[in-house]
């Protein structure tokens, strides 16, 4: 089965819910397949970027060796900060699971996390997100989009970033953690 991302799965749901945390228990889901590999992350409530780094750095130096270009690296480490931050809310007893696949032709990573809800103006980011992909320049920055308080270890980028360095970052609920699920793919 071919992912769906969930503003293509159901376009009037989302358009219901602009501006109001999203529950994606409905949504269409995504799990890595046997030919992936899979992890699970753990990480702490402060202090968690050494560890991160860490735990996905062999996968981007798996894919830079297949000829991947080094920016995959920066695209996994915020799928999985926002997994951590925004889907997990900082808790050290939720997990992470990172899958990937990597062959000549394509790569493919899946971040779940245990979060249950979309915040609200998530899916108008993302629609405006979208719509500036391709302008050089035009990082997204979350926190100003959507008014709320920035902190001090976050730019509020990593979606934008996400989206630039990959050909498909699609968003689905999880089946194993029932959190959301981000498939992204990078082909060749």
């Amino acid at each position: 089965m071919t992912p769906i991302d969930f503003l293509d799965y159901n376009p009037e749901l989302y358009k219901e819910l602009l501006k109001n945390e999203v529950n994606f228990e409905h949504f269409p889901s995504v799990s890595a397949k046997d030919d992936f590999q899979s992890s699970y992350i753990q990480l702490p409530s402060e202090n968690y970027a050494h560890e991160l780094r860490n735990q996905i750095q062999p996968i981007s130096m798996l894919a830079e060796s297949r000829g991947y270009a080094p920016n995959i690296f920066t695209a996994l480490y915020e799928a999985v900060l926002n997994a951590h931050q925004h889907g997990n809310k900082l808790s050290e007893e939720k997990q992470i699971k990172v899958s990937h696949r990597i062959n000549s032709e394509k790569l493919e990573i899946i971040v779940e996390d245990e979060g249950r809800k979309l915040p609200e103006y998530f899916v108008p980011f993302l629609i405006n997100l979208r719509s500036k992909i391709g302008n050089e320049g035009k990082f997204v920055d979350w926190y100003k989009f959507s008014n709320a308080k920035k902190p001090s270890t976050n730019n509020g980028t990593g979606t934008s970033f996400m989206h630039t360095y990959l050909d498909s970052v699609m968003y689905m609920r999880s089946e194993e953690l029932s959190g959301l699920a981000v498939y992204m793919t990078k082909n060749k």
